[in-house]
């Protein structure tokens, strides 16, 4: 995805959290478009891992 898409994404889901369950998107709280590591090639191993 695309950093414009993740920021839509994400706004969206802020959105209908607003809408439906009346919480509001805390001023501190950074953007998913900021964290550019989100997954990494080593968290591919924990798709490997059985279910518990």
């Amino acid at each position: 995805m695309r950093h414009a898409e993740v920021e839509a994404a994400e706004d969206e889901l802020w959105r209908l959290r607003q809408e439906l369950l009346g919480l509001v998107r805390p001023l501190w709280a950074p953007g998913a478009g900021l964290v550019a590591y989100w997954f990494s090639d080593e968290d591919a191993a924990y798709d490997e891992l059985p279910a518990s």
